[in-house]
């Protein structure tokens, strides 16, 4: 940091004699170098006030500059762009009031310039801030939000209505769906058939797609990471998302649970988040927390590598498992 009040001549450097005599720790010779790490970063990356004007057309200018320099990309991927100030209780200089919607004026401004070309918002990590960004964006990704091993009910419906306040930010933008495993492989398949049963509750047929674990290995040979069984056609949702059925958890009595159901066109998908009581807890995923289901028809359980399995009529679900049935 720059200690000013070692500058006595106030003009943003530190003489020999004015360092000497600095305050320890302000170790900054001029006072540009007092800059802000963006935290969990440090030097790779700086916070910027985006209030001036004259930023925002920089960052306009700039990325409608260095597109053409790569042929083969459709646009920008903008991360930590979630609308928050990062850094709540350091003091700075400049003013913080009107952080969330500069954000989303220098994201418009970048969006603008690149006119039909595609500006994706990483708004992950935020509530309502992020939604002046996704209505800046051609879209906002939101990363690591479908955890299907670690989501208990009541965190399954905080991620109902953040992936519908994205929706509703914006009647054009879109809103990529990223998965997480939570403590499993990605391969493994109950992880691979519950992520995808997640998703058909929760996203819209015509803006949102899922991303399969991308924030957590975007590295990762498509083999490990990709579930097959998206391939598979579920048609078109004829309703919204209901609570199907809820019980007592049968591993815990001071639990409840819920499983929350979705129509298709060809199918129908359940899920059955962690259990929960307000007090007590949220309950495992063990085999202990099995519950029988009536689907009231015939159905294929649609698996994980887009095979399908015999006609049933029951299902037993555990906590955290989701599955997709085909109709018969």
């Amino acid at each position: 940091m720059f200690d000013s009040t070692a500058d006595i001549n106030g003009d943003g450097y530190l003489t020999d004699a004015e360092y000497a005599s600095r305050r320890t720790g302000f170790d900054a010779r001029f006072d540009y170098e007092s800059r802000l790490f963006y935290p969990h970063y440090g030097q790779m990356r700086f916070v910027t006030n985006p209030n001036p004007p004259a930023i925002q057309k920089w960052a306009g200018d700039f990325h409608a500059a260095l597109l053409p320099k790569f042929p083969q990309a459709d646009g920008f991927f903008i991360d930590n762009a979630h609308g928050k100030v990062p850094f709540t209780g350091t003091p700075v200089r400049e003013s913080t009031t009107s952080f969330t919607a500069d954000s989303a004026a220098i994201i418009a401004t970048v969006t603008k310039r690149l006119s039909s070309k595609w500006v994706i918002a990483n708004t992950s990590g935020s509530r309502a801030e992020g939604n002046p960004i996704t209505a800046a964006a051609t879209g906002a990704y939101e990363e690591f939000l479908l955890r299907p091993n670690d989501t208990n009910w009541t965190g399954f419906l905080d991620v109902v209505a953040l992936v519908n306040s994205r929706l509703a930010a914006s009647p054009t933008a879109y809103v990529i769906l990223d998965s997480h495993p939570g403590s499993l492989p990605t391969t493994d398949d109950r992880t691979r058939s519950s992520t995808l049963a997640y998703y058909y509750l929760v996203g819209d047929p015509n803006r949102t797609f899922i991303n399969f674990y991308g924030g957590y290995s975007p590295s990762a040979a498509w083999s490990s990471v990709w579930v097959p069984a998206a391939a598979t056609d579920v048609g078109q949702p004829t309703g919204a998302m209901t609570v199907f059925q809820t019980g007592q958890d049968p591993a815990n009595a001071a639990l409840r649970y819920q499983i929350f159901r979705r129509d298709y066109g060809n199918a129908i998908v359940l899920f059955k988040p962690l259990s929960y009581t307000l007090g007590k807890g949220t309950g495992t995923n063990s085999d202990a927390t099995a519950t029988n289901v009536d689907l009231g028809g015939s159905y294929r359980v649609l698996h994980a590598d887009g095979t399908l399995g015999p006609v049933i009529t029951q299902i037993s679900l555990r906590n955290a498992e989701g599955v997709v049935l085909m109709k018969a």
